[in-house]
């Protein structure tokens, strides 16, 4: 404080010490402060006691203005040093670091406090050239830009530009040499890849050329040539890139290719080239600018490519259409975002009644399917997702109608280079038609089993009559059995549907309808669709459409009409092998009947 500085320096005085250079502030009159630098000398009597003192004053407001104008400079020097994206290093005469600035540690990984004090890290042991530089600035010399190979804390070498120069002391000695270190290996690189690449142009397969800043050719080989339809590749040699293409190509290319060229150094896509006999070809274009301005061009003609992209494409349409004609849509269940995205083909909307632009997730896809089914639905894609567990389950889409629905769905997890899940991957396909078939055929395994046990004809008629209405998508069906007494054939069993479009009375021998007669006798089915038959019918009424009658054997006919369509082969497969297991339970009934 001022009181106990006030103090010392008249101790100091009173013990005879003459007090020089000593700073402090003076007002002046206007009331202003000033710097001053105060000495004080004590005055002394002939005996030599002090009896007060001398004072001289001098005004040091400039010196000291200086000094805080020095100061301020160096703080930005070392702001600026420590933020410079250039690395920036200082080492004393026999090499060791006194200066190592943040960029430094950035671009060699060793920290400030790592390097101060320890010869340069960075520098390896046996590289002459580094002894080399560092003479020059020893001598004196400022260098520049001196490419130089050092290596990171990491082990991993890399290429600096170096720019050095001695700091002297009052003496002229050097004391410190100041350097600045810049990371150049990304463009060191790139030399070295044209150089590569300009070895190999010559003999490579795709037309490469290079262009001068303004677009002219410059060199071109022989591939380059033979691409655009010419026999020389001089014929390119002080011509203009446009000499390859048609004036839309030109356009396009001053517009949208070499705008991204300048800005970006490099560019690749498609275009449309010019040959020298006037025809256009698709290609395939890169271009690469170096650092002198002028780029290189690599051309592929890709005719065929295009040619096989095209028939890909007419196969990818034909496989789609394939699709919609199999019923069977695709699907993905992507796990790599935030939460699962499901994506599906228009095929897959289709099979579930929805519109294509529907947002669909896995809740919401499972809601789409019978409450039954929901919980298998839910551990498979669990399954799939957590163990990665293929699945193939056959379920049943949400009822909408009175019909059910089936569909097949395949799924297979797909996993990354770790073997974590990503994505689930699978297939949906509509297979009611299959699945209708194959529970008729359940139901007439279970009629088989039955007509093990029925006791008479009438028993056999009646199972044979339900299985038949169970399986079949038809209007009507009966079972017609011989009375040999009476000569006649009787409807021992008909559906509701039978009895309402058709007459059900027996029909004998002599009976002007020989349809049902004829069948039987011949033993050979008949079907039919024509409004002629079913007008001489006595059986079919004008409502039937079309109708199928099965001989069973020596027993009767089988009898199905049908309103609004045909009689199909699926139908007629169903009726055929209900048919033969009604015949067989038949010859047992009689043979029973018989005492055989």
């Amino acid at each position: 404080d001022r009181a106990d500085d006030h103090d010392e320096v008249v101790a100091r005085i009173e013990d005879g010490e003459v007090v020089t250079d000593l700073e402090t502030k003076r007002r002046r009159k206007d009331g202003s402060l000033i710097d001053v630098s105060l000495s004080i000398a004590p005055l002394r009597d002939s005996d030599g006691e002090i009896v007060g003192t001398m004072s001289a004053l001098a005004d040091v407001s400039e010196r000291k203005e200086a000094e805080r104008q020095l100061r301020a400079t160096k703080d930005r020097l070392q702001k600026f040093i420590e933020t410079s994206p250039v690395g920036v290093v200082a080492t004393d005469p026999e090499g060791e670091v006194t200066l190592w600035n943040d960029a430094m540690e950035e671009i060699f990984g060793w920290s400030a406090e790592e390097a101060f004090g320890e010869p340069h890290p960075a520098v390896l042991d046996d590289r002459e050239d580094d002894d080399d530089v560092r003479q020059r600035v020893l001598d004196g010399e400022t260098v520049t830009g001196v490419e130089l190979e050092r290596v990171r804390k990491d082990g991993e070498p890399i290429d600096v530009s170096l720019s050095a120069a001695p700091i002297l002391d009052e003496d002229g000695s050097v004391s410190e040499i100041v350097g600045y270190i810049e990371d150049i290996t990304e463009r060191k690189e790139r030399e070295r890849e044209l150089a590569a690449r300009s070895a190999a142009m010559e003999q490579s397969t795709d037309g490469m050329a290079t262009l001068d800043e303004g677009g002219g050719y410059e060199f071109v080989n022989q591939a380059h040539a033979d691409v655009y339809g010419y026999d020389d590749p001089e014929a390119f040699l002080g011509e203009s890139w446009e000499l390859c293409y048609d004036e839309a190509g030109r356009d396009r290319l001053v517009e949208s290719v070499l705008p991204t060229l300048a800005e970006a150094g490099e560019w690749r896509g498609e275009a449309v080239g010019l040959r020298a006999d006037g025809t256009t070809f698709p290609q395939e274009l890169s271009l690469t600018t170096v650092d002198d301005g002028r780029f290189i061009c690599v051309v592929r003609d890709i005719t065929e490519r295009k040619e096989r992209e095209r028939e890909l494409e007419r196969m990818k349409d034909l496989l789609q259409q394939a699709g919609r004609i199999a019923a069977v849509g695709g699907g993905e269940l992507d796990l790599t975002g935030e939460g699962p995205e499901m994506t599906w083909s228009d095929e897959l909307y289709r099979i579930h009644g929805l519109s294509p632009d529907t947002e669909i997730d896995v809740d919401r896809a499972v809601e789409l399917y019978h409450p039954d089914d929901r919980p298998r639905i839910r551990r498979y894609f669990q399954q799939a997702i957590e163990a990665g567990e293929s699945y193939d389950m056959e379920v049943r889409l949400q009822p909408e109608t009175e019909s059910t629905r089936w569909v097949r769905a395949i799924g297979e997890p797909v996993r990354n280079d770790a073997g974590e899940v990503v994505r689930v991957r699978g297939s949906i396909q509509d297979i009611t038609g299959q699945k209708e078939r194959e529970l008729a055929l359940e139901s007439l395994h279970e009629a088989t089993r039955g007509l093990l046990g029925v006791e008479n004809d009438d028993e056999a008629a009646e199972l044979v009559v339900d299985t038949a209405r169970s399986v079949m998508d038809v209007a009507g069906v009966a079972l017609y059995l011989l009375d040999d007494t009476a000569n006649r054939l009787d409807a021992v069993a008909c559906s509701e549907g039978f009895t309402d479009l058709c007459d059900a009375n027996p029909v004998g021998a002599s009976a002007s309808d020989s349809l049902l007669w004829n069948t039987f006798v011949t033993r050979t089915p008949t079907v039919f669709d024509d409004t002629q038959t079913i007008a001489d019918s006595q059986v079919f009424g004008p409502e039937v459409s079309g109708g199928l009658l099965v001989p069973v054997g020596d027993h009767g006919v089988f009898v199905v009409a049908t309103c609004d369509r045909a009689v199909d082969a699926e139908v007629r497969r169903l009726a055929e092998t209900l048919v033969a297991t009604t015949e067989t339970a038949l010859d047992r009934i009689e043979s029973e009947d018989r005492g055989l």
